[in-house]
C-alpha cells in the first residue's frame, strides 16, 4: 500500500467466482468505517484523519513528521479516499463497507490476507510511538482516543483480548494476526468483532 494504489483497485487478481461474504463480516467493516469517522458525520474523508493524527500526536507526544505521515497512509487504506487524486474525496461509512465486501469477493484470500497484513504492519508503527518493538495499553488508548473512543474499560477488553501471550503488551505478529481475524474470520467467538464494536465519544 506504500505506493499509493488503492487496494480496492487491485483487479490481476479478481476471482472468477466471487467469494461469499456474510453480513456478520459486513457489519464489522462498518463498524471498523464507523471507528475511521472521527468527526462522527457519517463520512470518511481527509478531515477524518488529519483530526486522527492531531488527536495522537497530541496523546502520544508525537511530531509532526509522524502525523504527516500517518495522514497519508491513512488517506490510502481501504480504498476510503474515493480516488487518490482528490484530496477532498469523501465516502459513507456503508459505502466502505460495501466496497471492501466486494473487494473481499473478487480478490484471492492469499492476496487480500497479504494486503490486510501489510496495512496492520504499518499502523502498528504507528501505535508503537516510542518504538520499542511493542504495544503498551497507553499506546492502544491514545491510538482509540484519537478516534474519540474514551471508554478504557472497553479499551483494556480490546487491549487483553489482543495480548494473547499474556505478557502485558501486544506484539507486532499478534497485532497484525488480531486484525487478519477481524477482517476474515467468520467465526462470532474468534473473529475480532469487538475490536471496533463500540460508540463513540466526543472529539478531543
Amino acid at each position: 500500500m506504500g505506493n499509493r494504489q488503492s487496494s480496492y483497485k487491485v483487479t490481476k487478481f479478481a476471482r472468477k467466482t466471487p467469494l461469499v461474504v456474510s453480513d456478520y463480516r459486513i457489519k464489522k467493516f462498518e463498524s471498523y468505517f464507523n471507528f475511521l469517522d472521527t468527526n462522527n458525520d457519517g463520512v470518511i474523508g481527509k478531515e477524518d484523519h488529519e483530526l486522527a493524527a492531531k488527536n495522537m500526536t497530541a496523546l502520544s507526544s508525537g511530531n509532526v513528521a509522524d502525523a504527516e505521515s500517518l495522514i497519508a497512509t491513512l488517506m490510502t487504506w481501504w480504498g476510503v479516499q474515493g480516488t487518490e487524486d482528490e484530496e477532498d474525496a469523501e465516502i459513507t461509512v456503508a459505502e466502505a463497507g460495501q466496497r471492501i465486501a466486494t473487494y473481499c469477493r473478487r480478490t484471492d484470500p492469499e492476496i487480500a490476507e497479504k494486503q490486510t497484513r501489510s496495512t496492520y504492519d504499518r499502523t502498528f508503527d504507528f501505535i508503537d510511538w516510542n518504538k520499542d518493538g511493542v504495544i503498551s495499553q497507553e499506546e492502544l488508548m491514545n491510538y482509540y482516543k484519537s478516534y474519540g473512543v474514551f471508554d478504557e474499560d472497553f479499551i483494556t477488553e480490546v487491549f487483553e483480548m489482543i495480548d494473547v501471550s499474556g505478557n502485558g503488551v501486544i506484539s507486532r505478529e499478534d497485532f497484525v494476526d488480531a486484525h487478519v481475524a477481524f477482517w476474515y474470520n467468520d467465526d462470532p467467538k474468534n473473529g475480532f468483532h469487538v475490536l471496533y464494536d463500540v460508540p463513540k465519544g466526543l472529539l478531543l
